[in-house]
């Protein structure tokens, strides 16, 4: 995991918060770190009393107080906002979409709507969804044009779709060239009357 002094300074500058986006991703594309939202540190240095960002942990703790809010008659859009941040730091695809869900929710009801939609093209990035990961960050980046972290995600979805474009590409000129050297073989073999 991330310690809690990283979470809480990772946005210093654009590359730098790139390293730790490229840095915390495996290799297939999910994570169970990511750096917290500026507004919630003060939330999470409490959680994480390790200094470790533990997600399945978190994940819970976050969801028990999103729930404990949930009874009030006015519950606070920040428990929300918390526990789909959390769950965007998933591995697991279900707690991805629910994430994607309670942020389209706040997204909605007008809350913090700049980190809310980062943190669904963050989580739809994480579930190899880079065209609606694209969208989403080039809406955020409408808004923002210098939002550090969109641009930060905007150049890795750019990366990732130009490097899976390129993959496809050859595996498709791969096969062509295969199926000729294919149908030339069988022609060959095959007589003519």
């Amino acid at each position: 995991g991330i310690n809690a002094e990283c979470i809480l300074n990772h946005s210093s500058n654009l590359l730098h918060h790139r390293a730790l986006l490229l840095s915390a991703m495996s290799a297939d594309g999910f994570t169970d770190s990511s750096p917290a939202p500026a507004h919630t540190t003060g939330t999470i240095a409490r959680v994480n009393t390790s200094g470790r960002f533990n997600c399945k942990r978190d994940i819970e703790r976050f969801r028990e107080a999103y729930l404990q809010e949930m009874q009030k008659d006015a519950p606070s859009p920040q428990a929300q906002f918390e526990l789909a941040w959390c769950l965007t730091c998933s591995s697991n695809r279900g707690d991805l979409r629910e994430g994607i869900e309670l942020l389209q929710e706040l997204i909605e009801a007008g809350y913090n709507r700049l980190d809310c939609i980062y943190y669904i093209a963050l989580a739809h990035f994480r579930l190899g969804e880079y065209a609606k990961s694209r969208r989403r960050i080039e809406m955020l980046l409408r808004m923002q044009p210098n939002h550090r972290q969109g641009l930060s995600l905007q150049s890795i979805i750019v990366d990732k779709i130009t490097t899976e474009g390129s993959l496809g590409i050859a595996i498709f000129a791969s096969l062509a060239v295969g199926m000729f050297f294919v149908v030339r073989q069988v022609l060959k073999s095959t007589p003519y009357d």
